[in-house]
């Protein structure tokens, strides 16, 4: 009788085989990073909750100052960027990321139904606060290329502030 194999193999292995996402919600095969900058605690916390559980790393900044710092020094796939904001609004902080990271997907959340055309001139998308967390997982996915997808199966909460 052969010994089992340590349980780090054995998940290793698992992982590799990807299941088609034909049953339950489609997820990123290999963790996406996305920066969610919302100056809102209640907001940032929720989106940072139903990110994590659709399989994201997610890295959290309260004032578009403190996401550009983050995002001057970690690697990210997309931004989630609040539009009503202090100091800098999501437009005013979705120009500078542009100018830096041409071209990183930019999503921008408001509570507002609709925003003024100079608000989403650099962002490649738009969600309102109010939507289900479906739809906002739907619009992430499309917005990041080329992303594999798999099966969700229960993935467990885990906060992750720290750059990848």
């Amino acid at each position: 009788m052969q010994p089992a194999a340590p349980a780090r193999t054995r998940f290793a292995a698992q992982a590799r085989r990807l299941p088609s996402p034909r049953n339950g919600v489609a997820m990123p095969a290999r963790k996406r990073i996305i920066l969610l900058i919302d100056d809102e605690q209640k907001q940032l916390r929720l989106h940072e909750m139903v990110l994590e559980l659709s399989g994201y790393t997610v890295l959290t900044a309260s004032s578009g100052r403190q996401g550009l710092a983050l995002l001057s020094s970690c690697t990210v796939d997309e931004v989630l960027l609040d539009y009503e904001m202090p100091e800098m609004d999501g437009g005013k902080v979705a120009a500078e990321i542009k100018k830096t990271h041409p071209g990183l997907p930019i999503l921008m959340l408001s509570g507002h139904e609709a925003l003024p055309e100079s608000a989403l001139q650099f962002v490649n998308g738009f969600v309102s606060k109010g939507n289900a967390p479906t739809f906002l997982q739907l619009a992430i996915q499309q917005l990041l290329p080329g992303a594999e997808t798999r099966k969700l199966r229960g993935i467990g909460l885990r906060r992750s502030t720290k750059c990848a």
